[in-house]
């Protein structure tokens, strides 16, 4: 079994797979406090890196992941049972099959790179997982999917931004967001962002610090000890 250092060695990794981006450490380290036995949705789960990051620091949710990639499930499972996290993963396309049901808490990273910019990939896997053709048929699909007063953490493509606002914008709700600045001198590339959709039509953009990722205490502190943004004074 191989420990990956990220997280202070809490999570374990299937020997081969793929390592875990630093995004969905980030992603996974945005998520303040969730109630005890609360079952949280990781949408488009890949190798689960999002929601097994999440349940190293938070280990009394219930998780629960979908991925349209049966090896990337696979290997999620694999990595729930190296880490004894109780989770459910699942083969599904959640744009044409949504699981039944709505999440009080919802994760997702999904495609980035849009395919209609000419956008290609070296193998047809890293094209499925990494291609976007439309953002909000995803944004569309994860709202329903989350229940009334619930809270969607996303990690996106930092020019990606306007189109997240643009659909948030005529659902209401509070959209919060930190650009994530991976070099002190070059645009930010990433961002998280958090989205409380009400149902009512008055709607309250908040912009966050910009979260240093590069080689600061905070990177430290983060990937190397596990700590939440929210306790470093970067949470929503």
């Amino acid at each position: 079994m191989h420990t990956t250092p990220l997280l202070g060695g809490q999570l374990h990794w299937q020997p081969g797979a793929p390592a875990p981006s630093e995004e969905a450490f980030w992603l996974a380290a945005s998520v303040p406090p969730i109630p005890a036995h609360t079952t949280v949705l990781d949408a488009a789960c890949g190798n689960g890196a999002v929601g097994l990051a999440l349940a190293a620091r938070q280990p009394n949710i219930r998780l629960e992941g979908y991925d349209i990639q049966p090896a990337r499930i696979a290997e999620a499972q694999q990595h729930a049972a190296l880490n004894t996290t109780p989770a459910t993963f699942t083969t599904l396309n959640i744009l044409e099959a949504p699981p039944p049901r709505q999440f009080a808490v919802l994760l997702c990273n999904p495609p980035f790179h849009l395919r209609t910019q000419g956008h290609t990939a070296a193998t047809a896997a890293k094209q499925l997982a990494h291609g976007l053709e439309d953002l909000n048929a995803w944004l569309a699909t994860l709202h329903k999917l989350l229940q009334p007063q619930g809270s969607a953490y996303l990690a996106l493509h930092a020019h990606l931004l306007p189109a997240l606002q643009g659909y948030c914008r005529p659902h209401g709700g509070q959209l919060k967001t930190a650009l994530l600045a991976t070099h002190p001198t070059r645009p930010p590339k990433r961002l998280l962002a958090q989205w409380q959709p009400t149902g009512g039509q008055a709607f309250l953009a908040t912009t966050a610090p910009l979260v240093p990722t590069y080689h600061t205490p905070l990177r430290e502190a983060v990937l190397w000890r596990g700590q939440g943004l929210a306790a470093l004074g970067y949470g929503w």
